[in-house]
């Protein structure tokens, strides 16, 4: 597939496909049964391509690609001189359709007409480094069936107290970080760079542990709170009791 982007999914074109026109043929008997359980697909004519992965596709001239589409009765894309890419509209139920005697099923697509490739490419990939980033955290962590359930970091460990790790951004930097740190960002899904600094009124924020275990990464026992707060937790660890009421979701 020259032009838009490269492929290793599936490609299937049916022989005898059944259907009132050859635009309806394009929308919803082109790709094939493993196609259909692919969330994103792209037509080209009466081709069909499986997006397995977005990192299959390698733009390499714009000029091949289209990614906006209105998908009205008479124009459902799908055209000779472009790949389009689809989005399946109502995933879940995708399969159970495709099991019945309908073969409009053109309400079941609908157009990715606000986004570029680049964009989309980018989404994609932020999702494979959150996987990574999981697997990676549970890799070195294990269940800790005590007073509070923790999911306690059995690897390297700062000062002999926090867990740590090396970590590769996306952005290509390359930072040495604490891993229950990591965990609340994995939840949360938000960037290093994106995670709040300081509270409305000026002090700094830091990720505080509920259970007041610093090996824990379990995000359920991570919060992030002013400084301030997080210093009067140390009270609740060194006397095994929380006396300060004022104190949220302590688990002393």
């Amino acid at each position: 597939m020259a032009g838009c982007f490269k492929n290793i999914g599936t490609w299937d074109i049916p022989p005898q496909p059944y259907s009132p026109s050859q635009y309806e043929w394009n929308i919803t008997s082109a790709c094939s049964y493993e196609c259909r359980k692919i969330k994103l697909f792209a037509l080209k004519a009466n081709r069909c391509a499986c997006l397995n992965s977005l990192r299959n596709m390698v733009v390499t001239k714009m000029d091949n690609c289209k990614m906006v589409c209105n998908g009205s009765e008479r124009d459902p894309c799908g055209d000779a001189k472009y790949y389009t890419v689809y989005e399946q509209k109502d995933f879940e139920n995708f399969q159970k359709v495709e099991n019945g005697t309908t073969y409009n099923r053109r309400p079941e697509f609908k157009w990715i007409i606000n986004e570029t490739f680049t964009e989309i490419s980018s989404k994609n990939n932020m999702e494979s480094f959150w996987n990574a980033l999981a697997l990676a955290l549970s890799k070195k962590s294990e269940k800790n069936y005590g007073n509070y359930d923790c999911t306690v970091w059995v690897g390297a460990l700062e000062h002999g107290v926090y867990g740590k790790k090396v970590m590769n951004w996306p952005d290509g930097t390359r930072t040495l970080e604490r891993a229950h740190r990591l965990s609340y960002m994995l939840d949360k899904r938000i960037l290093k760079e994106n995670l709040p600094r300081f509270s409305p009124n000026g002090d700094p924020l830091d990720i505080s542990h509920l259970c007041h275990n610093p090996k824990c990464i379990k995000p359920e026992h991570l919060i992030l709170e002013s400084h301030s707060i997080n210093i009067e937790r140390i009270f609740c660890r060194r006397t095994k009791q929380c006396t300060n009421n004022h104190l949220p979701c302590c688990l002393i």
